[in-house]
């Protein structure tokens, strides 16, 4: 009896192994995200937006997972105050909090032959000026 149900343990875990394949994970390809200065500090993929009230940004765009050797070609708004170069896995800008906009980059990520386009969408909301000093609006 105990030699049957062993067998049958071994016939059930044989199906599910065929039917339930592990295989290793998939590496991760490279994504895009962004997060604004002042802020918390946390980059999102793909949409972030102000989450401290102030009168300018740095937004920053950074590619999360990027292949080894890769080169990079950053299409971005506004004028790069840093990053942004074909070696450069993070772009910035200053943009103004005074008024709701959003904000988009595009990098090409290129490891030899491979070219994988990705973009990602800032929103900011408007700030005024109070008394206090800079509050949403």
């Amino acid at each position: 009896m105990r030699k049957a149900i062993t067998l049958l343990i071994m016939a059930a875990a044989a199906l599910a192994a065929s039917v339930f394949s592990v295989t290793p994970a998939m590496a991760a390809g490279p994504t895009l995200a962004c997060t604004f200065s002042p802020g918390n500090g946390v980059f999102h993929t793909g949409f972030c937006e102000n989450n401290v009230p102030s009168i300018s940004y740095t937004l920053t765009w950074l590619v999360q997972n990027a292949p080894s050797g890769a080169t990079y070609s950053w299409t971005h708004p506004g004028t790069a105050v840093g990053g942004c170069t074909s070696t450069s896995t993070e772009c910035l800008i200053t943009v103004s909090g005074r008024a709701t906009k959003t904000f988009t980059a595009t990098v090409v990520v290129s490891t030899g032959t491979t070219h994988t386009t990705l973009s990602a969408s800032a929103d900011v909301e408007p700030v005024c000026v109070s008394a206090e000093g800079p509050v949403f609006c």
